[in-house]
């Protein structure tokens, strides 16, 4: 599978280049990219094999990222599964802009894998995994719904619920926040639905400190 991603080199002065990671769409990775925190925020989910008796996937690799574009690349990750409520899951890793065949590509290390990861992508050896651009977008992060059905609103107030939701583990691409709502676009199936989401619906963006 060919995976991808944008980056843009910005100038410092006296030669010194740091990249900039662009929110992007790179099938299976999503990025969030808050350019004016520096912050970046991503998920990744993809499966491999698939029992022949239910038609399920076997082998699953599924986690969160969050890191801060602070000084030159590579920049330090860390990743977990979004449901984990402990740091004991947590894994670290950095994430680098670099040049694939005159593309420019990003690439992921981790200094272990995630559960069923082996199988399906391997993030902690042979130097990481590197993706390409895909779909650029406009949004600043990432978010994974936690409620078992979290509803689009019309507005960031109670009252305007609308009929259509998404579930539990589905990703969303967040353009602007109010307290406590969120303003995002899920996808899928190429059909794609924007709206607001209480930000109670969704799994934070950070582990606990302990």
């Amino acid at each position: 599978m060919r995976l991808r991603l944008t980056v843009l080199f910005l100038l410092l002065g006296a030669g010194q280049v740091w990249a900039q990671v662009s929110s992007g769409d790179y099938e299976g990775l999503l990025i969030g990219a808050d350019t004016a925190n520096r912050i970046i925020t991503g998920y990744y989910e993809n499966y491999t094999g698939f029992d022949e008796t239910s038609g399920k996937p076997l082998f699953s690799c599924i986690f969160y990222l969050r890191g801060a574009m602070e000084g030159n690349p590579p920049y330090k990750i860390e990743t977990w599964f979004p449901a984990d409520k402990t740091r004991r899951g947590l894994i670290t890793g950095t994430l680098t802009p670099e040049q694939t065949d005159g593309a420019t590509s990003l690439r992921i290390e981790l200094k272990a894998e995630h559960g069923g990861c082996w199988n399906v992508q391997h993030f902690a050896d042979q130097g990481g995994a590197a993706f390409l651009l895909d779909v650029p977008g406009k949004w600043r992060a990432i978010r994974v719904i936690a409620a078992q059905r979290a509803y689009f609103h019309g507005e960031p107030v109670d009252g305007k619920k609308r009929k259509a939701y998404v579930v539990r583990g589905n990703p969303i691409k967040v353009f602007d926040y109010k307290p406590g709502w969120v303003y995002a676009e899920y996808s899928a199936e190429e059909k794609t639905t924007t709206g607001w989401f209480k930000e109670s619906d969704l799994f934070s963006t950070e582990l606990p400190a302990q």
